[in-house]
């Protein structure tokens, strides 16, 4: 059964050298959401989550909310086990795939079609999983004779498109997401969006990391708020919006 269990888990932060004491680092404090302290060793330590506890179960679709440096991508990355947790600890049960930079790894000098296999092997399918997909990314893409050329050739739009036609191949059973990300134009964007809930339709959890209530409300059933690095409300999502849009 897929599950994620997140037992009071810390992460913390160091910042050696003499940036440390820089008049940068002394105006970014108070931008940052975690606590940061400083040593006589010129070590700047940042607690970036503090005691943040929760268990999602599967079939749910949860959104991560809260003001900027409030931890929210921090906690995606921690699922996701990019990021070790300075304490505590995190259970998960079943493939986890992330739609956080979805261009991640694709190289410029490389052609379409070995990026495909590239941003495939980034998110863990294997080069025979690319292989038996190449047909549907290429049509889905629809980069035409530009997916035998180099990526440098493509312009923001046809580089997200082929990026978003690999990473919505391969399914998970959970699902991290930073954001919802724009993927050209309309004809194309219609076309994503079907793809992207038959994507997630298809996933156990799915879990979402927004600055937009609007479409939190639209995605998730259940909302986890974080302030400065710590869980402040969690339940219902009408009911945790309205008391964080509120606050």
């Amino acid at each position: 059964m897929t599950y994620m269990n997140v037992n009071d888990v810390d992460l913390n932060y160091r910042i050696y050298g003499p940036a440390a004491l820089s008049l940068r680092a002394q105006l970014l404090r108070p931008a940052l959401g975690g606590e940061i302290n400083r040593n006589e060793h010129d070590v700047i330590r940042t607690k970036a989550l503090k005691d943040v506890s929760f268990s999602i179960e599967n079939g749910e679709r949860v959104g991560l909310i809260g003001a900027n440096g409030a931890g929210k991508s921090t906690l995606l990355r921690v699922l996701a086990g990019v990021y070790p947790p300075s304490n505590g600890e995190v259970q998960t049960e079943g493939l986890i795939r992330t739609l956080f930079d979805i261009t991640q790894g694709m190289d410029d000098e490389a052609t379409g079609i070995e990026n495909a296999y590239i941003r495939g092997l980034v998110i863990g399918a294997t080069k025979a999983q690319v292989e038996e997909k190449l047909d549907e990314i290429i049509k889905f893409s629809d980069l035409g004779d530009y997916i035998n050329m180099p990526l440098r050739t493509y312009s923001s739009g046809m580089r997200l498109r082929l990026a978003f036609a690999v990473s919505t191949c391969f399914g998970g059973d959970i699902v991290l997401m930073d954001e919802v990300f724009g993927v050209g134009d309309q004809h194309f964007y219609e076309k994503a969006q079907t793809r992207l809930h038959d994507f997630l339709g298809a996933t156990g959890i799915v879990v979402l990391c927004s600055h937009s209530p609007e479409l939190v409300r639209g995605m998730c059933s259940r909302v986890l708020w974080l302030d400065h690095g710590r869980l402040v409300a969690d339940g219902p999502c009408d009911e945790v919006l309205h008391q964080y849009l509120n606050s």
